[in-house]
């Protein structure tokens, strides 16, 4: 992403793309908080290829999208709202959703 030059960005990896320890934890409402004091404004969710996405992960994720409609809701929509979810993984290279012709 640097490269890009995207320089503000919360991920679920670090710098080398090894998975940050914080996400490999039970899901828990303190360890989902947690995880969103470190990004707490988000603006998108942005899902790609994650071949250890874990509970925790998924749940961090709704929240960021629950609490943002809340807030929304609370402010009559001058904060918050909703997050959009970008997909850039929708490849056929991987093995996600993919099965076999043969698959029963």
């Amino acid at each position: 992403l640097k490269l890009a030059g995207i320089t503000e960005y919360f991920a679920t990896v670090d710098e080398l793309g090894k998975p940050k320890k914080e996400f490999s934890k039970p899901v828990s409402a303190e360890n989902i908080q947690d995880i969103v004091k470190q990004a707490a404004t988000v603006d998108a969710i942005i899902v790609g290829w994650d071949h250890c996405l874990s509970a925790l992960t998924i749940a961090v994720a709704e929240n960021f999208i629950r609490w943002n409609e809340e807030l929304a809701i609370e402010t009559g929509g001058k904060e918050g709202g909703r997050i959009p979810i970008i997909t850039c993984s929708s490849d056929l290279g991987g093995i996600v959703g993919r099965t076999p012709l043969d698959y029963p």
